[in-house]
């Protein structure tokens, strides 16, 4: 489990949330082949995995995004949603009976953002949620994320919860890759902190299941590979599958602030990202849990796997 508590300094001024219907929720049990589901962040590392899974699978997906005109694949439905304006919620529910979910990243007021999707959900007939938070945001209730997860918990609808560990696609697209693909390297104030890092692919398989099937009402998944690695073993893992050697270098949090700042980072989206770092040093992101297998049925993929078959990103 991963500890957050310093991010509960970040969400004082946070706003409370709506109060609204907290009768216990039913299990709705599948009773049709095909469902029509909302994913929300559609676009993002995992969600856009997760559109491709469920339309392979012959689901109907309507797919929210604030730029509807992109092609997102066969059989898919693109959507205008736009977190800060309400308005956009009803034509994306129009017709829809699940729901998957994902906060913004740093958003203080993520819980004041979900509250009207969530209300309109069940006035809509939405039966099922998904909501992706973190892997340890259920150390303090005054995280952001978690707060978005009390409101499911409150509410009328069955819903899983889904914390995943750090991406592995951070490495290969992600906010890390440009480092190793410029620098040779990975500079991070992680020390020598271990993490059971997961493929994204994997959190989607695992959505699309929840999505899809039943038994996982009220269920809480913590997410992660099967092995840990630090981020210098990492750098040799990366290193075997390309013709250089990629180092790990520990830097300390006023490096990255400052190389943050000059980026033009806003300040939550620093202070957010210098307490995941601070809560990796601390050891939360190590542990391993079985849930991936538990739902799939199989193995996570490996780390190894993972950097042969992106090779050419590193």
């Amino acid at each position: 489990m991963q500890l957050y508590h310093a991010y509960a300094a970040l969400v004082a001024a946070m706003l409370g949330t709506h109060a609204w219907d907290s009768t216990n929720w039913k299990d709705q049990s599948m009773t049709e082949p095909n469902h029509k589901i909302l994913v929300v962040g559609a676009t993002g590392t995992v969600g856009s995995a997760l559109v491709e899974a469920l339309a392979a699978a012959g689901e109907k997906v309507k797919a929210a995004t604030r730029d509807p005109s992109r092609a997102l694949g066969a059989g898919v439905e693109a959507v205008r949603y736009d977190f800060d304006d309400p308005q956009t919620f009803d034509a994306a529910l129009d017709g829809v009976d699940r729901v998957f979910y994902l906060s913004r990243p740093a958003d203080v007021h993520a819980a004041g953002v979900a509250t009207p999707l969530f209300e309109k959900a069940a006035a809509s007939g939405v039966n099922r949620i998904v909501n992706m938070s973190a892997m340890g945001v259920d150390a303090d209730d005054n995280i952001p994320l978690r707060q978005v997860e009390i409101l499911l918990e409150k509410s009328t609808i069955a819903h899983t919860l889904l914390r995943p560990n750090w991406f592995m696609q951070n490495f290969s697209v992600g906010s890390f890759n440009g480092m190793i693909r410029e620098q040779n390297g990975l500079f991070l104030p992680a020390a020598d902190a271990s993490v059971s890092f997961i493929d994204a692919r994997d959190i989607a398989a695992v959505a699309a299941k929840v999505l899809t099937e039943d038994g996982h009402a009220g269920q809480r998944y913590a997410l992660t590979g099967a092995e840990t690695f630090t981020h210098s073993e990492v750098a040799q893992e990366l290193s075997k599958v390309v013709d250089k050697t990629i180092t790990y270098t520990a830097i300390s949090d006023g490096d990255m602030k400052s190389g943050l700042e000059a980026q033009g980072m806003p300040d939550t989206v620093v202070d957010f990202m210098l307490v995941l770092f601070g809560a990796m040093r601390a050891g939360y992101n190590a542990s391993v849990t079985g849930d991936v297998s538990k739902v799939l049925g199989q193995q996570p993929r490996t780390l190894s796997a993972f950097a042969r078959e992106f090779a050419a990103s590193f």
